[in-house]
């Protein structure tokens, strides 16, 4: 959101999108890689993620409002999974990747897809953003790709993909990181 680093740049960043005839705008409502700011990191007054500097001061909700009074369909830009301030708070809903040698190291900054609660927690996000900013013609979520095919193998992933595939019962033996290299 450099675009809008102040309140005071919300209208004339509007009136120059209006003056070329933009008809659509995603507004990023969380930040989705550690640049400015970590990712994870909300760009609106949010009781579930971690806010922004400066970010309270409502520009955000403004700019969305402002956009739509001026007939551009504000749209609402919402990164997922990658959370680095999640996965700190959060240690247990950190992704893990397989190693060359069948070990399971951290991804950092991802979260695992396969966690219920990071699942819950990304919807409660996307939840109230929905709520905050009713002017939103739609959010868009973000990141679901990872460095790596195989997004999480974590116990949680392994467990789901066990009861998918029916491994016990097929290999009469527990999934393996090892097997999912081989």
């Amino acid at each position: 959101p450099q675009i809008l680093a102040s309140a005071s740049r919300v209208q004339p960043t509007v009136e120059r999108f209006a003056a070329r005839d933009v008809k659509r705008a995603f507004v990023q409502l969380k930040q989705d890689e550690t640049d400015e700011f970590p990712s994870g990191t909300a760009f609106y007054s949010s009781r579930v993620a971690p806010v922004a500097p400066g970010y309270s001061d409502g520009r955000v909700k403004t700019f969305i409002q402002t956009l739509s009074q001026r007939d551009i369909e504000p749209m609402g830009w919402l990164p997922v999974l990658n959370d680095a301030q999640a996965a700190k708070a959060h240690p247990e809903w950190q992704s893990q990747r397989i190693t060359a040698d069948g070990g399971l190291e951290d991804e950092p900054g991802w979260l695992c897809p396969f966690n219920p609660a990071v699942a819950q927690y990304e919807a409660s996000i996307a939840k109230e953003s929905a709520a905050t900013f009713p002017n939103l013609a739609g959010l868009y979520l973000d990141f679901i790709r990872y460095d790596d095919d195989f997004s999480c193998a974590g116990p949680a992933a392994f467990t789901a993909l066990e009861k998918r595939t029916r491994w016990r019962k097929k290999m009469g033996r527990p999934l393996v990181a090892m097997d999912i290299r081989a």
